[in-house]
């Protein structure tokens, strides 16, 4: 079994799971993760996934990938690189060498556009023009639209998968989709706090992308990973200072207060810039109140998140103490 991305933060938490569960595991990284030292069946191949020669390496002799690698920095050559063209590339050889795949998209796939308050999104939602979103967007949304078009290849067994705002122990940001911290102590909530975050802790967002992997009925198929509770991000602040027991003050920015200071900022800078109409589709995706809905899982193979949002704080703080 190969996970691509393994050293990532979801990454980490598969390649763990799956050990935990007797998987032997081959993890594509750029990176040593210091405890896995010594484990003999967690097998490290350093390097990037757009680097020549490093997939068919890390592909041989292995039939099934979790394909997570992706860029999270850089400019757009990078984000290509990586993100577009190796997923290209792993799909390309293991439909010629045949296997099983499980290909880690995003929910920022989903065409901000057509997003009204109260839509729920699922799996047919229109898809996003890559052209009009940020490098990290259009990159994941012009690799998924590649992995869609191996979806009923016969030379491969494929499943895409687009999680949520993914949370829990070990990531560096307590705040996910929910606030800017402007300082240690201090966050800055976009508009008036009621909009709905797609959350998915960690750990059931590894035991999900598992059970969906062993399941031949989800071949083909696409799903959203996200709890149905589908809490505000008031909800998230009120459940977070009832974990922490911390209370840093929250700045409120209105969303009309938003919309001014970017029709401002495209006035000063349409002429040394021009307009950029990628802010304007970040705004709109950044306030509207819409639901992520993960029924499809559900329904179709029976698997469903476990892990709470208090329950899943609970266990973030534990593992920092």
């Amino acid at each position: 079994m190969l996970v691509t991305g393994g050293t990532g933060f979801v990454g980490r938490h598969l390649v763990e799971e799956l050990v935990r569960r007797g998987a032997r595991v081959r993890v594509l990284g750029r990176r040593c993760v210091n405890r896995w030292r010594y484990q003999s069946a967690i097998e490290l191949v350093r390097g990037d996934i757009g680097d020549a020669g490093v997939l068919e390496s890390a592909l041989d002799g292995v039939a099934g990938v979790y394909h997570l690698a992706a860029a999270t920095a850089g400019d757009w050559d990078y984000y290509r690189r990586v993100t577009v063209e190796g997923s290209r590339r792993l799909l390309e050889i293991l439909a010629a060498r045949g296997g099983r795949a499980l290909f880690v998209s995003s929910l920022s796939v989903y065409a901000g556009s057509a997003m009204t308050d109260g839509a729920l999104i699922d799996e047919d939602f229109p898809i996003d023009d890559p052209a009009a979103r940020g490098s990290y967007a259009r990159a994941k949304t012009e690799a998924d639209l590649i992995a869609q078009g191996y979806l009923s290849d016969p030379r491969i067994v494929l499943t895409i998968v687009r999680p949520g705002l993914i949370y829990g122990p070990g990531m560096k940001n307590p705040l996910p989709g929910t606030a800017l911290s402007v300082t240690s102590r201090v966050w800055l909530v976009l508009g008036r706090g009621d909009k709905p975050l797609p959350l998915i802790h960690v750990r059931d967002a590894a035991r999900m992308m598992i059970a969906i992997m062993n399941d031949g009925r989800a071949a083909g198929r696409t799903y959203n990973l996200v709890a149905p509770e589908m809490p505000t991000q008031n909800d998230y602040f009120n459940a977070y200072r009832r974990v922490y027991g911390r209370h840093p003050p929250l700045l409120r920015l209105p969303a009309r207060s938003m919309i001014l200071l970017l029709a401002l900022s495209d006035r000063l800078l349409e002429r040394p810039l021009g307009r950029d109409p990628r802010r304007r589709e970040t705004l709109r995706r950044a306030l509207s109140r819409v639901r992520y809905s993960g029924a499809r899982l559900a329904a179709e193979l029976g698997v469903r998140p476990e892990i709470g949002l208090e329950r899943g704080l609970r266990l973030m703080a534990a593992s920092a103490t």
